[in-house]
């Protein structure tokens, strides 16, 4: 019984392989990335100017801890101020003072001198530069070809007399795009990782990572700090993929499902901005998702972690994959 659902398995991944527009895709992805990288540079390059301008037309430049010392006195202001406030939208930003203001004071005790353009900080650039988006664009449009795609081109019911049940030929269907997801999000941030050693050089990947996880500053080489981050990364293309998927088995159109998908992963920038403002915006699936910058950036709303994220989101899977297993199951399939 096991060996025929994993020839099943190898079926469907066959048949998502097999198109040509999956492996263009691929290339696709990362001529998209090593793109975006070349645009982050130039705007890197760009601010650096201002920078030095700026610095040139002080008469004394401060030493970086005292820069630093300095630059916490502001945070703290900022920090208390926000606490003090009764209003929702002045603690938005608390989370994200509170990890500069932790590694200000991390990287004086420690003696790591800080990129004094951030825009230079590839680990920062990658957790916000929205490479998960890219490569969850390119999965979302193979997965409604595998599901929904066969709805309209009318090769699906062909699979119903087989000697499997619905449930197995979803999740045959499902297990293939996973596959599918992994392999994008690794080819993905592999060559995200060489672009950014192509226009940023090597020298920050020697030098340890400073990430923001349970409220704290903790520090980790680069190899710790690319996992943690394509893991994270993966995740967030995860959630879109099974929103995707189970938006097949429901309606069982490409169109809808594929245009649906993108408008919310794209407009979940304008969710995070509502989100912001009130308490339940935590709440909300599309304000959560982008789950790496949660370790470089910090929170984008007062009271929202990132475990209380990875939850919330957990749970509206759930009910995605519920409601396309009992949709897949008990319609006429025709």
């Amino acid at each position: 019984m096991m060996g025929n659902f994993i020839s099943l398995v190898s079926v469907e991944n066959i048949k998502l392989w097999k198109r040509l527009s999956t492996k263009l895709m691929v290339l696709i992805m990362a001529v998209a990335i090593v793109g975006i990288w070349g645009l982050v540079k130039m705007a890197a390059d760009l601010n650096q100017q201002f920078i030095d301008s700026k610095q040139a037309s002080q008469s004394e430049k401060l030493d970086w801890k005292e820069r630093l010392k300095k630059d916490n006195e502001s945070i703290q202001a900022i920090i208390d101020s926000a606490e003090k406030s009764d209003r929702f939208r002045d603690k938005s930003t608390l989370d994200q003072n509170k990890r500069q203001l932790a590694e200000n004071k991390y990287r004086i005790e420690h003696n790591l001198k800080p990129i004094e353009n951030r825009n230079y900080d590839i680990w920062f650039d990658l957790s916000t530069m929205g490479i998960w988006q890219i490569v969850a664009l390119f999965v979302i449009i193979a997965t409604t070809a595998l599901v929904a795609g066969e709805f309209s081109e009318s090769t699906m019911k062909t699979m119903i007399p087989r000697p499997y049940a619905r449930w197995q030929i979803l999740t045959a269907k499902f297990i293939a795009v996973l596959i599918y997801t992994v392999v994008m999000t690794v080819i993905g941030y592999l060559v995200s990782l060489g672009a950014a050693a192509i226009f940023f050089g090597t020298s920050q990947f020697k030098d340890p990572v400073l990430l923001w996880l349970g409220g704290n500053i903790v520090e980790v080489s680069s190899v710790a700090a690319a996992f943690i981050l394509t893991g994270l990364e993966f995740l967030s293309v995860l959630v879109y993929v099974i929103f995707t998927f189970a938006l097949c088995a429901v309606a069982r159109s490409r169109a809808l499902a594929t245009g649906l998908a993108i408008f919310l992963m794209f407009g979940g920038s304008l969710t995070q901005l509502i989100a912001q403002n009130f308490d339940w915006g935590k709440y909300i699936f599309f304000a959560d998702t982008n789950f790496s910058s949660f370790t470089t950036f910090g929170s984008i709303s007062y009271g929202l972690t990132l475990p209380f994220a990875l939850v919330i989101c957990a749970i509206y899977c759930i009910v995605f994959m519920f409601a396309g297993y009992f949709a897949f199951a008990k319609r006429d399939i025709a």
